[in-house]
């Protein structure tokens, strides 16, 4: 077990500690005492001499600043908070603790349930039943990659439309593989396979043609 070494405190190490130990923390304020007076007084120690001659901390919160709010508010359900902690203190050059960012978080009432060990960024690709989906958003926003990759290229699919695969490869999410057609016209193209050949350009065909007796049909 260490031996505690009580250090012996002067009127400038008194006078210091006194006019700095109200804003911040007490590691901050040991680590700023023993630059100034080449000492290597412990943080226990330093807080224990606060303590002692009624020396309080003002109950301000130390992560106040708008700038700080504003990303913790975009980024608290994105990570951990020891992540955050990182993040955050790389960002501002900062040097605020774990418990520090957890106590704004409380203050704010930013929870943590949106935050999932398995996080994925915006971008990243997934399967969902027979389709694969892609994130587009945060915290969870996921749209079939097939539709999103269709309107990226040709805007937005009218309603009651859909979006087919002209070789039959759902993981074919290419934009020379997919096929816009009503999705009334999907009975014809899907009756008796006829859309299921081995020749793309030829199931293609099937589809738009389908897709112009349907439209011909609704005009009539």
């Amino acid at each position: 077990m260490a031996k505690y070494i009580r250090w012996r405190v002067t009127k400038a190490h008194h006078d210091f500690i006194k006019k700095h130990q109200a804003h911040i923390t007490r590691k901050e304020l040991a680590r700023m005492f023993n630059e100034k007076f080449g000492l290597s007084v412990s943080v226990p120690s330093i807080a224990s001499y606060a303590k002692r001659h009624g020396m309080l901390r003002v109950i301000t919160p130390l992560i106040h600043k708008p700038e700080h709010l504003q990303y913790l508010e975009d980024n608290h359900g994105l990570l951990p908070r020891s992540q955050l902690t990182d993040k955050f203190n790389q960002h501002f050059g900062t040097s605020f603790t774990v418990k520090d960012i957890r106590t704004v978080c409380r203050r704010l009432d930013l929870k943590m349930e949106k935050v999932r060990r398995n996080h994925l960024p915006v971008g990243s690709v997934r399967r969902r039943t027979k389709y694969l989906h892609i994130k587009v958003g945060e915290p969870d926003v996921w749209r079939s990659l097939h539709r999103h990759t269709y309107e990226e290229h040709y805007g937005p699919i009218p309603p009651d439309y859909i979006v087919m695969f002209a070789d039959g490869d759902y993981d074919n999410t290419d934009i020379e593989n997919l096929v816009c057609v009503p999705a009334d016209a999907s009975w014809i193209i899907n009756k008796h396979s006829v859309a299921k050949t081995e020749n793309p350009e030829l199931n293609r065909a099937v589809m738009l043609t389908a897709a112009l007796s349907v439209l011909n049909k609704d005009e009539t």
